[in-house]
């Protein structure tokens, strides 16, 4: 993960690795302008968005790209011990 004073962004491996040690706390997908939609996810302490393989802000296409995008993460990832 790498981050600036507040937006603090991720790659998918670091996602996945995160929900595997059940760290992330929740998934928000965003909606914007466009027709497209970014990912945050919901640490304990900080939220982060999803970054492409380039760096940038990941866009999806639609909610199939991102059902998609996250079968690669655990089915029984243990639960996040956010509060």
């Amino acid at each position: 993960m790498k981050g600036a004073t507040q937006e603090v962004f991720m790659t998918l491996q670091d996602m996945i690795k995160l929900a595997t040690e059940g760290k992330i706390c929740e998934l928000e997908l965003l909606s914007l302008e466009g027709g497209f939609y970014i990912l945050r996810a919901q640490l304990q302490e900080t939220c982060c968005t999803l970054l492409d393989n380039k760096g940038q802000t990941m866009q999806l296409r639609s909610t199939t790209h991102l059902r998609d995008l996250l079968s690669d993460l655990p089915a029984s990832a243990p639960p996040a011990r956010c509060t």
